[in-house]
């Protein structure tokens, strides 16, 4: 719709800069260019954009979540956190969703009632593979085995949990690849001169400008036979 586009065009990152900083995170001077690293080193990276990180030598996300969740039990009224709690299902009375129904990893059930509404806050979709290619209009059909860096629960549980209710959904068809990773590992390591070097499928040719960005590259392997393709590079094409 016309009204979930517009809100989601809101340019509000520095805003919830300033608001972490409010609420007690510490940010570092250093800058990270990569969208997988949290060492505070800056690598050159043209294709993603460079971001902060917090001060410290724990993971970033792990830092949010801490000042998160600490806030959120010093509140005035405080928060409560239920661990290995699953949503199941939206609660809708009269055209309201006033709760959630969810389930325990010990099989415990709960009903959460909800007198202002409900905040849906679950993540994306990175280990749901058929929920990807449901949507995918960009990439060839993605394979049952396809690897991801995403953890294990990752798998949209809340975006279907809303689509039950009638919940539109957009931009489902984003998924981003990680261009150089195999079925058995997230990538190479150590990285071989990416975006330069000579890409080839396994009948020996080269099947793309390798300069191109991470999701042309990726839906021109997804197209190869096999899934397969081959960088090549001499002994000083490591960085």
């Amino acid at each position: 719709s016309s009204a979930a586009s517009d809100v989601y065009k809101r340019q509000e990152s520095y805003p919830c800069y300033l608001w972490m900083e409010d609420n007690g995170f510490v940010w570092s001077d250093a800058v990270i260019g990569t969208k997988a690293s949290d060492s505070g080193t800056v690598t050159l990276d043209a294709q993603r954009a460079r971001r902060n990180k917090g001060a410290g030598d724990g993971k970033n996300s792990q830092m949010m979540i801490d000042v998160l969740v600490q806030g959120g039990t010093n509140a005035e009224n405080p928060v409560e956190y239920l661990m290995e709690v699953a949503g199941k299902e939206l609660i809708v009375t009269d055209g309201r969703v006033t709760g959630v129904n969810a389930e325990g990893s010990d099989g415990t059930q709960y009903v959460i009632h909800a007198e202002n509404g409900v905040v849906l806050a679950t993540g994306g979709v990175g280990s749901n593979v058929d929920l990807i290619n449901e949507y995918n209009t960009w990439y060839p059909q993605i394979p049952d085995d396809f690897a991801t860096d995403n953890s294990a629960g990752v798998t949209g549980d809340g975006l279907i949990m809303a689509r039950d209710i009638g919940v539109e959904l957009i931009d489902m068809d984003k998924v981003q690849m990680f261009v150089y990773g195999t079925k058995y590992s997230m990538g190479v390591a150590p990285y071989v001169s990416n975006y330069t070097n000579m890409l080839v499928n396994n009948s020996g040719k080269r099947f793309v400008n390798e300069t191109a960005s991470d999701r042309e590259l990726s839906a021109a392997m997804l197209a190869q036979d096999g899934y397969e393709v081959y960088i090549l590079s001499d002994a000083n094409g490591s960085t």
